[in-house]
């Protein structure tokens, strides 16, 4: 998107112009003149306007991005003026009453998100194209009951303090007569929250935001709609007034062109873009209809006997009101059931590229422009909603437009009854174009099966490339064995036949060779254990954890008969799964308690049994040397170890191994532990075993 001019480059371009056509005599003033301006300008490029933003989380119209930069819809719309404008944003955190005082004492230079009304205009000043249309409703509980105004007597409504909202509401209730306590929070969580905790019975929020907290919180949006208002960018009184001049000439260029940065941003968000303006029209209807519901509820309040009935009417025309407020940007529709003949709105013929001067519908007629695989279940579902079997209705099918492509459109309806009987009359509805969501969908459907296709070959290529990996280190440990042995011999035959006579270096470096050669030899062993690990096919079988740890403790015991370990095993760990290998896997943890107690004067070692949703396992415990968490990345790691040779000798195979062989059981290995104080290494395995070796 090529860049505007900004609000100084319009200013310079048109000074000098003035200056070049003044009727001056003299050259030199005119240049003179352009050298000012063009001095001017160079200052004010050099340095970019400051502005200073107030920011609260009030999602998805404005809150803190990643940076703490404005978010939101109208945070992104904000981020895009100050590019064009070259202002430099500097957002301010502030809660709702925080950011209006701000504003006020020039704290701050502009915020976002300010409903018009004639008492904030005495404190602040507004640019003249709104930024988004705005309307409140009241978001409750499932067990509360809110169909009507007249329902929130002796309610708990939280609002948010200092809000439209709050100040709406007290007039209003205060007009109806109604007892009902406002509850003020200082944000929309709070508010939100206070429902959900049973300290409220409903919270008074915009749409925008209360339909985005009210699927997060589990609340559901009532009948009770109210406050139809605009939003704009505010600032200070009498301050600021080429901010409101960049916002209003930026605005009313998007908003002019339907693929302009304003509605790509509604649609990033998750609103409709195709008509943001609401006609002044509808705004005089709506005025209409508040003032009939004002006297329908005064007329209900003089004349008892009539309750019922004008309580039906007016939750009828607060429905009409809320479906007229959601068909804004969007086709809306009112059927006469009777005769079948529809009414429908400008946006709905242009929807489908018709002129809405000429555009007449009738309900057989609007079946036809139905796709012919769609119109049984179109059909199936309006006459289920209008006979009483479907609880709502909505539907999406494919329509014809008028250049004869076919739109995807979801349709929304709710049937009015207005005769004595209950009978169904009229419905009332929208038509929403989601075109571009089935797009999006089919491309996303086609892309998941395109990534697993792809997954599904990586995984293939590297299944055989870690068994050709393993059947390599395999051969390469058993080739090395034969010369290893070779070299091990003569050591022996050396240290044997010539050991007395050898000098003390020579002996030295014979201690050397043999004790390499014994490492190596463990290494091999190891790489061995690794191999197998991950090559020989699972057989799996009832396993005793508890016999094979007390066989190995006993082995440790007669191999160090001088050391005294206190051992605990407990009865009972019997685990499926694949004995040779859980051996190994007991075998290695206790060798490593068994080790890295051995400088402890009282050590100890427990075996014992732990659990977590859908997985059984057991714990190696003892209180030896323990290690620093901040390295256990490497604990699992082959040929890493966490301490010196010399402390606790070891070749760094053993863990390595135990994760290779609970993995491949589908389980998990933890470790936790603490230096000088021990450590604990828990094994879990799944408590229904894979049928695969894999």
């Amino acid at each position: 998107m090529a860049d505007s001019p900004t609000a100084c480059d319009r200013l310079m371009s048109r000074l000098c112009c003035l200056a070049s056509a003044a009727p001056w005599g003299f050259g030199l003033g005119r240049a003179l003149v352009c050298l000012a301006v063009a001095l001017i300008s160079m200052a004010v490029q050099a340095e970019p306007r400051t502005v200073r933003v107030g920011i609260y989380e009030n999602p998805p119209k404005i809150q803190a991005g990643p940076q703490g930069q404005p978010s939101g819809i109208l945070g992104d719309l904000l981020a895009e003026v100050a590019r064009q404008e070259q202002w430099t944003l500097v957002p301010v955190g502030c809660d709702w009453e925080e950011c209006l005082r701000l504003l006020e004492t020039g704290a701050i230079d502009l915020l976002p998100d300010v409903a018009y009304n004639e008492e904030r205009a005495k404190r602040f000043d507004f640019h003249r194209i709104p930024a988004l249309p705005s309307w409140s409703l009241l978001y409750r509980r499932p067990d509360v009951t809110l169909q009507s105004v007249l329902d929130l007597n002796h309610k708990r409504v939280a609002v948010l303090d200092g809000s439209v909202q709050q100040s709406h509401l007290a007039g209003m209730l205060s007009s109806f007569g109604l007892d009902a306590e406002l509850l003020p929070a200082k944000t929309f969580e709070e508010a939100f929250a206070m429902v959900v905790s049973g300290q409220a019975d409903a919270v008074a929020a915009n749409s925008y935001s209360g339909d985005l907290a009210a699927s997060d919180y589990g609340l559901e949006s009532s009948a009770v709609v109210f406050q139809p208002s605009k939003l704009f960018y505010a600032t200070g009184k009498g301050q600021g007034a080429d901010l409101l001049a960049a916002i209003d000439a930026l605005l009313e260029a998007w908003q002019a062109d339907a693929d302009s940065f304003y509605f790509q941003t509604l649609a990033r968000w998750g609103q409709q873009g195709t008509q943001t303006r609401v006609p002044v029209a509808f705004w005089w209807g709506l005025a209409a209809v508040v003032g009939l519901l004002v006297l329908a509820v005064g007329f209900v309040a003089l004349l008892r006997r009539e309750v019922a009935r004008q309580t039906r009417a007016l939750r009828e025309s607060e429905e009409r009101l809320r479906l007229a407020l959601a068909a804004a940007s969007q086709g809306l529709y009112d059927l006469d059931l009777q005769t079948g003949q529809a009414q429908v709105s400008p946006e709905y013929a242009t929807m489908l590229g018709f002129d809405p001067k000429t555009f007449t519908l009738t309900f057989t007629r609007w079946l036809e422009y139905l796709h012919p695989d769609d119109r049984p279940l179109v059909k199936c579902v309006f006459d289920d909603y209008v006979a009483g079997r479907r609880a709502d209705y909505r539907v999406e099918f494919r329509q014809r437009t008028h250049d004869g492509r076919w739109k995807w459109v979801l349709s929304m309806g709710k049937i009015q009854s207005r005769d004595a009987d209950g009978r169904p009359l009229r419905m009332l509805g929208t038509h929403t174009d989601i075109d571009a969501t089935k797009v999006a969908q089919a491309a996303l459907q086609e892309l998941n099966a395109s990534l697993e296709s792809r997954v599904a070959a990586r995984t293939a290529e590297l299944t055989a490339a870690n068994q050709e990996l393993d059947s390599f280190v395999y051969a390469v440990s058993h080739d090395l064995r034969a010369p290893l042995r070779a070299m091990m011999g003569f050591s022996g035959l050396l240290e044997e036949d010539l050991g007395p006579g050898l000098p003390p270096a020579a002996k030295g470096h014979l201690d050397h060779i043999v004790q390499a050669g014994r490492k190596m030899s463990a290494l091999i062993e190891g790489l061995l254990m690794l191999s197998r690990s991950a090559r020989d096919a699972l057989q799996l079988h009832r396993v005793d954890v508890s016999a094979l740890a007390r066989a190995r403790l006993a082995e440790l015991a007669a191999a160090e008969p001088a050391r005294s370990v206190a051992v605990t095993v407990e009865d009972g760990l019997v685990f499926q799964g694949d004995e040779r290998l859980l051996a190994s896997v007991v075998d290695n943890l206790l060798d490593n308690a068994w080790k890295y107690t051995g400088h402890t004067s009282q050590a100890s070692i427990r075996v014992q049994a732990c659990e977590e949703p859908g997985y059984r396992g057991f714990s190696v415990i003892d209180n030896g040397a323990g290690f620093d968490m901040a390295h256990s990345m490497r604990l699992f790691k082959a040929f890493q170890r966490l301490h010196r040779q010399d402390e606790f000798p070891g070749i760094g195979i053993g863990l390595a191994t135990v994760q290779r062989v609970v993995q491949r059981h589908g389980g998990h290995v933890t470790a936790t532990a603490e230096p000088g104080k021990g450590a604990v290494f828990s094994v879990w395995l799944p408590v229904v075993m894979p049928t695969s070796s894999d």
